[in-house]
């Protein structure tokens, strides 16, 4: 019995040993094997231990000294052509209508098409593609629909101010924005301003008494609806921002829901709380007869 064991121990120390020689010969064989792997070129510099290749530069370029200005120039024509040119309309010199609310109306409507348009001519024309398609989805109106009572009150408040007061008279009677962007900032959104704020503030309510004083046709009616719409103004300061996100911080597309939604919306203040229905009634019946 013990030969017996004796010899199979032989034999497996015997196999043991010609695995042993075959991994090794197995393992010389693969040392001497040599592969050409192909160099792609795109890869060469992390092989070679070479930088890694700047990211192409932007092709948004800074805006020039002349370019700046030029907005700048054209911002200020614009803004006192349309000054002016509201002053004619809500006069009723122009239209021979004396219907301030139905014409901010006309003015949202015109918006909203020429916010359409420029949406269709961004798909043809790079200079109008960061322009928005025209949407109007009935979930994100309501959400926007905060923001455009406040917006409605700053546009119809404006132009009613404009129709009352004088154009040299305009920027001082809506002069009280900043005193309230601070006032209305500190109300709803708990935010501190410094003493040098202050002191400003102090100083444009000085300067807008003074204005008021010095003001040969002054119009308390007028006066008013300047106040109101330097708090609307402020107001819509505010709530942009807590609104832009609902419409992915796209300013384009929070023009088009704010401008449609007062499209819908003013034509119910109109019915119920001006004649305004009557005065366009009659004036389209006077252009007729003539």
């Amino acid at each position: 019995m013990s030969t017996a064991r004796r010899k199979d121990a032989v034999a497996s120390n015997a196999r043991t040993s010609s695995s042993s020689q075959q991994a090794e010969i197995v393992e010389e064989e693969l040392n001497q094997v040599v592969v050409d792997l192909p160099i792609n070129d795109e890869e060469e510099p992390f092989i070679k231990g070479k930088d890694v290749p700047p990211p192409p530069s932007s092709t948004h370029k800074p805006k020039t000294s002349q370019q700046k200005m030029m907005a700048v120039v054209f911002y200020w024509i614009t803004s006192l052509s349309l000054v002016f040119l509201n002053k004619f309309v809500m006069d009723g010199d122009i239209t021979n209508l004396d219907a301030p609310l139905f014409m901010s109306w006309t003015q949202f409507l015109i918006t909203v098409i020429c916010c359409a348009i420029l949406g269709e001519m961004g798909k043809f024309f790079k200079p109008f593609s960061f322009f928005p398609r025209f949407e109007y989805n009935i979930a994100t109106a309501r959400k926007v629909m905060p923001l455009t009572l406040v917006f409605l009150g700053m546009i119809v408040f404006n132009n009613l101010c404009l129709k009352y007061v004088e154009v040299s008279f305009y920027q001082v009677a809506r002069s009280l924005t900043i005193v309230f962007n601070i006032g209305l900032g500190y109300l709803l959104l708990g935010k501190k301003e410094n003493r040098g704020s202050i002191l400003c503030c102090l100083f444009i309510i000085i300067g807008y008494l003074m204005g008021c004083d010095g003001e040969v046709r002054f119009e308390w009616l007028g006066v008013t609806f300047g106040v109101l719409s330097s708090v609307f103004v402020a107001l819509n300061a505010i709530y942009v921002k807590k609104i832009l996100p609902v419409v992915d911080d796209n300013s384009e597309k929070l023009m088009i829901y704010n401008n449609m939604n007062a499209v819908l919306l003013l034509p119910i203040f109109i019915v119920l709380f001006t004649d305004e229905v009557i005065e366009i009634s009659v004036s389209q019946y006077a252009f007729m007869q003539s």
